[in-house]
This record gives structure tokens, C-alpha cells and sequence, in this order.
């Protein structure tokens, strides 16, 4: 899960639009 960071001041759906982007970048590094 993404900490309260520079996520903080974003909306739900912004956040979990970048952990969907961002799922495939770590499946894809591994």
C-alpha cells in the first residue's frame, strides 16, 4: 500500500490509478 507521502493530498481514485499503473512495473522487474 501506498504510505501518506506525496499521495497524501490526492483523491482515491488518483492513487489507485497509479497502483494499477504501477502493478505491472513491479511484476515486469522481478
Amino acid at each position: 500500500m501506498a504510505s501518506a507521502g506525496p499521495l497524501s493530498g490526492m483523491h482515491p481514485e488518483q492513487i489507485l490509478y497509479i497502483q494499477v499503473l504501477s502493478t505491472p512495473k513491479m511484476y515486469f522487474s522481478l
